[in-house]
């Protein structure tokens, strides 16, 4: 799609983009210089008459795609203030420019918008007082760019080569999560640091490889992967990296089987039920010898450390050490139940830019880097009050139903591609919500844009099948 602009909105908004970066300038001039080579960039591009939906959805494939395998690392890419992050999602703000015409807002749209105005008005009032800090806090609700950038780019054609694209990356994914795992307690401090950062190369976090490993098995299970040889050995490599994670992460350990929700579409594929009896023995072999081995890093990797992660999800006396973090986040949370359901910040929330660790009273490192309490729903509400919260359950809540119901809908008509698109985006989305329940990962780059992505995909599926149902699915297979 080839878009032109007049060109008297071309000079207003170039103009209007080289006054807003002055401004900045002024008043924080690292950001003011960032935002004037992104305004540059953008005149450029403009009068080059560059397809913007098409640049901004490969480089968001291919952020997507690096996230996957590295989560901080790519995220830490760039000149700060901005990194490879808001480099893409300032091309998914022009590629909403372009595309804002071509339908009406979608409700779940108009919710996703109220959202972030509401995100914002509990931004700016911080940005003199807090600067840069509180437009990294607010990412948490200024990623829904991607979510509507996303739906409205989204065509058939691209989502079938979204899809197609994916599958190719589930064997290396599965084989590398245990590797990573490995080697960043093994490398120590030894491990080389990206250039320009003291941020190590060799980085793994369990809850990040959870989300995809989840993602992963959905679309095996749910028939979207190709037949092959190679599908018939994912299952034990799967759960290789299943184990890895876990080990590590009781939030990634609960997200990656999240996957196993795809059953429910009853499509597994023969290859992995023959496999099955064969995986479950080894797993039994394993579980009686035992084995275990230090690396050096705070867990052993063990199936007793993977059942203590699970059991003390739900029993504080399992061990110790992870009761003690457990408890730590049970008292945070409940401090900020009680300012805002019962105290003072009920409408406001405390606002973008406070660091919570400090003012909560529960800062546990020497540099001050802890921020916010690890479960992104509980600092919405500290953040953003009441109504944020309530408008974050209520965009939650309508986007799964919508989904779900396309889901069944397609599946009852005999269209099982998109049941099966629609299911995976599901599972993703629960995958994404749990780890996040466990950690900050909406409030990073690495797991913010990942989650909007899955939003915006899933409502530009709703459209597809909605606009032209009979179009669509006559190309998709049975």
């Amino acid at each position: 799609m080839n878009v032109r602009f007049p060109r008297r909105v071309t000079w207003v908004g170039s103009g209007a983009a080289v006054g807003g970066a002055a401004a900045l300038a002024a008043v924080w001039p690292q950001l003011g210089i960032a935002a004037s080579l992104a305004a540059a960039g953008v005149a450029a591009l403009i009068a080059l008459r560059t397809r913007w939906v098409e640049v901004f959805v490969a480089l968001l494939g291919v952020l997507l795609g690096a996230y996957m395998f590295s989560g901080r690392l790519v995220a830490h890419i760039g000149i700060p203030p901005v990194y490879v992050g808001e480099l893409v999602l300032g091309t998914g703000v022009v590629s909403l420019l372009f595309t804002a015409r071509r339908a009406r807002l979608h409700p779940i749209e108009v919710l996703i918008v109220a959202f972030m105005l509401l995100g914002a008005l509990r931004t700016i009032p911080y940005l003199g007082i807090y600067g840069l800090d509180a437009l990294r806090d607010a990412v948490l609700w200024i990623y829904g760019i991607f979510a509507l950038a996303v739906s409205r780019a989204l065509s058939e054609r691209r989502l079938r080569t979204a899809v197609s694209w994916y599958a190719p990356l589930i064997v290396p994914l599965v084989v590398w999560i245990p590797i990573a795992a490995v080697a960043e307690p093994v490398s120590g401090a030894s491990a080389p640091m990206l250039p320009g950062t003291d941020f190590s190369v060799l980085t793994f976090k369990g809850g990040d490889a959870g989300v995809h490993l989840a993602g992963a098995l959905a679309f095996i299970l749910l028939g979207l992967y190709p037949a092959g040889t190679s599908r018939t050995l994912l299952l034990p490599l799967w759960l290789g990296a299943m184990a890895a994670a876990g080990v590590f992460n009781r939030g990634g350990l609960v997200a990656a089987n999240v996957g196993w929700i795809a059953l429910l579409a009853g499509r597994v594929p023969r290859g992995w039920r023959s496999l099955a009896p064969f995986v479950l023995a080894a797993v039994a072999a394993i579980a009686l010898i035992g084995p275990s081995f230090d690396f050096g890093y705070r867990r052993v990797v063990s199936l007793a450390q993977i059942r203590d992660n699970l059991v003390s999800l739900v029993d504080d006396d399992v061990n110790p050490s992870l009761s003690g973090t457990k408890d730590f986040r049970i008292r945070w949370w409940s401090t900020i139940v009680s300012y805002t359901l019962a105290g003072e910040y009920f409408w406001d929330g405390k606002g973008f830019g406070t660091n919570l660790a400090d003012d909560d009273g529960f800062q546990t490192m020497s540099d001050h880097s802890l921020r916010a309490p690890h479960n992104s729903h509980v600092t919405v509400l500290a953040r953003m009050g009441v109504p944020g919260l309530a408008l974050w359950i209520a965009l939650q809540v309508c986007f799964v139903a919508a989904l779900l119901r396309l889901a069944l809908r397609a599946r009852a008509a005999g269209h099982a591609w998109w049941s099966a698109v629609a299911a995976w985006l599901l599972v993703y989305w629960l995958a994404i919500v749990v780890d996040t329940s466990f950690d900050p990962y909406l409030e990073g780059p690495q797991g913010g844009i990942w989650f909007w992505s899955v939003v915006g995909a899933g409502l530009g599926v709703m459209r597809l099948y909605r606009g032209d149902a009979s179009r669509a699915v006559a190309g998709g297979p049975a």
